[in-house]
Formats: structure tokens, C-alpha cells, sequence
């Protein structure tokens, strides 16, 4: 693929969606969740800038292009839905040997919800991996207010901040990926080589309630 295709392929303005956070345990350093492609394929990675992470490299679940949809449309959902709701989609990868695959494992979930305050949260989770959990919130630099002059909550400015994200990721990449019929690779290109637990496989019970942030 060519430096020009390949600046297509990813898509530069999923970077204006990047999130940050406080990397949990460690001051003055912060966490970032991207969304990207390879291979003109969807993903979440999560870097977590973390001294306890002994694995290099992000935290990458990656999507199919209908998969991808449908996260956005549940998304959707969870973001209008009521408080305390969540949900956990799972990502799988392929290894391969000699050429041909060999088994599925799983790379990583992407867990999401609405917390008991009514903020909006994601994460991408890998067994062996920090938990980092993303706050959906506006800019410090922007406020919102009724009519009668009060401030939005921080509940209802998160909702409007996931629901402006799901939006904006949903409609760039339907109106990009007619750019990408010429560069779709095939499933064993589009796999990812991101490193994982090798605990991970695809019959791996990752508790969904036990999360401690």
C-alpha cells in the first residue's frame, strides 16, 4: 500500500475523537483511547501510558465494517438508555500457522455503560491489561445552559458529548468507506498482530461485574 493510501486508509479524522484520562495509580501521566483502522477496518486502542503494564503496545480491539455499526448503534442506546445500564462486545482475532488459520483467541472487549450519575463510560479491556475507564464529558473549555440560565449536569452534557462522538464516527466512516473498495484486504491481512495475554483464548471467562476502577 502506498504512503497515500495508507494516510486514507486511517482516516485522520478519527483522531479529533481521541479521549484522555488520568492513568489510574500514577500522577501526572495520562491514558489515551483512539479510534483508527487497519486495513481499512474499524478499531478502539487504548494506550495506557502505564509503569504496571508490562505489555508493549495498545490495548486494540478491533471491528468489522457491520460490527463496527452495530457498536455505534448500541452505543447509541446505552448513551439515551437509563442509569446503570452496560454492556460488553466482545472482539476475537485469528492466529495463523504456516499461512492458514490455526484457532480464534479473544483480543480484546469493549465494555460500556451509563453509571449510577448518569456519565457515560468505555473501555477496552484486555486479560493481564490495566482498567481504564473513559468518562464521556465536554471540553473544560465549553459549558451549556437552559433557558432559565442553569448549567447543564454533568449527566446531561456527557450524553450529548456520546451521542456528538457516536455521530460523528458513524457518519465519517460511511461517508470514507467508499474510498477504502479498492484497499480492503483479506481477512488474514486484516488481522490484527497487536500483543496480547496469551491467556486469552476464545473460551476465556473475563468477569464482566468484577471491575474495580
Amino acid at each position: 500500500m502506498s504512503e497515500q493510501q495508507q494516510q486514507r486508509t486511517m482516516i485522520r479524522d478519527f483522531d479529533r475523537f481521541a479521549m484522555f484520562t488520568p492513568t489510574p495509580g500514577e500522577e501526572g501521566k495520562r491514558s489515551r483511547l483512539v479510534w483508527g483502522l487497519r486495513g481499512a477496518y474499524p478499531r478502539l486502542s487504548v494506550f495506557t501510558n502505564s509503569a504496571t503494564d508490562t505489555v508493549k503496545g495498545p490495548i486494540a480491539a478491533p471491528f468489522s465494517i457491520e460490527s463496527f455499526l452495530v457498536f455505534l448503534d448500541m452505543f447509541e442506546k446505552v448513551a439515551l438508555g437509563e442509569k446503570g445500564s452496560k454492556f460488553k462486545f466482545d472482539c476475537f482475532n485469528s492466529r495463523y500457522v504456516d499461512g492458514k488459520p490455526a484457532d480464534k483467541y479473544l483480543q480484546a472487549d469493549v465494555r460500556f455503560g451509563k453509571d449510577e450519575n448518569g456519565i457515560v463510560w468505555v473501555m477496552a479491556f484486555s486479560e493481564g491489561r490495566p482498567k481504564i475507564k473513559f468518562d464521556f464529558k465536554l471540553s473544560d473549555f465549553h459549558a451549556i445552559h437552559h433557558g432559565d440560565g442553569r448549567q447543564f449536569t454533568e449527566a446531561e452534557a456527557s450524553q450529548l458529548q456520546a451521542l456528538a462522538v457516536v455521530r460523528g464516527l458513524r457518519e465519517i466512516y460511511i461517508m470514507k468507506a467508499a474510498e477504502f473498495r479498492d484497499e480492503m484486504p483479506n481477512a488474514k491481512q486484516g488481522m490484527s498482530s497487536s500483543p496480547v495475554s496469551k491467556g486469552a483464548s476464545l473460551n476465556s471467562e473475563i468477569a464482566f461485574d468484577d471491575i474495580s476502577f
